[in-house]
């Protein structure tokens, strides 16, 4: 067989193959399955991640259930905790009564007894001074860290109700993506009853496709270049793939009745 009819019959045979010369419906089909078998994939992909939002979601939630319970708890102490903050003013108020009344004593009092209570009544009432001062700030204090309990808990709640929002959007994400699973093995069913083929048969097909396409280009450009050694020197690798395509061929020419010979 003469250089330039193998050539013809390697060329034929691959753009036969490969669907250039005649509708590919099995490469149409195989192409189905691709698109069929990229969408199964980010469908499971999704619902991998739709399965992590719920689960982070309803950790979050717990999370934040827990956080206000805390402030609302702290909250609920408010009163007790100011009342207390009284009380000891009130102690130390009276406490400096005490030292009030300790002073007026001893002016009162011969020497050395009423010195003696004067200068004990001069450190009760300077201490009770600064007891009521450190008092008045720790209220102040109190009512501040309160007040932002009482802010951070309105936060939290807002949070609460967000979350609650989330875990019913993660929660319908999920239920969609499940009936996205059903629709994608319903197809899968239909596709094989109309094309025939598996998914792997699918895959393959696929894949020698698109490489008797890049096989059929490098031959067109080696003829179109004219070098003429390219026969000779592609013979021992392509004589294996020309074996297997004449009898491809072959056996689809006499499934679908006579027809012309490559």
């Amino acid at each position: 067989m003469s250089a330039p009819r193998t050539r013809r019959r390697w060329l034929e045979l691959l753009r036969r193959t490969a669907g250039i010369s005649e509708p590919a419906g099995s490469l149409e089909d195989a192409g189905l399955w691709e698109a069929r078998e990229r969408a199964a994939k980010a469908n499971q992909d999704a619902e991998r991640l739709g399965e992590r939002v719920v689960a982070t979601s309803a950790r979050q939630r717990a999370n934040i259930d827990a956080a206000l319970e805390r402030a609302t708890a702290a909250l609920s102490r408010r009163d007790a905790l100011e009342e207390r903050v009284r009380h000891v003013e009130e102690v130390v108020e009276r406490l400096g009564v005490v030292g009030l009344n300790a002073g007026l004593e001893g002016a009162r009092t011969n020497e050395p007894l009423g010195r003696g209570l004067t200068l004990v009544s001069d450190e009760i009432r300077a201490h009770t001074t600064r007891g009521i001062d450190a008092l008045g700030e720790l209220s102040a204090q109190l009512r501040e860290a309160l007040d932002a309990i009482s802010e951070l808990a309105q936060r939290i709640e807002r949070a609460q109700r967000e979350a609650a929002e989330l875990t019913n959007d993660a929660t319908q994400l999920k239920s969609s993506v499940q009936a996205s699973s059903v629709g994608l093995a319903d197809l899968e069913a239909r596709l094989r009853k109309v094309t025939g083929l598996d998914p792997q048969t699918a895959k393959l097909i696929a894949l020698a496709g698109d490489h008797a396409k890049g096989l059929l280009t490098a031959l067109s450009a080696l003829e179109a270049s004219g070098a003429t050694q390219a026969s000779a020197a592609l013979s021992p690798v392509l004589a294996p793939v020309l074996k297997v395509l004449s009898g491809m061929v072959s056996d689809a020419n006499d499934g679908a009745g006579p027809g012309p010979s490559p």
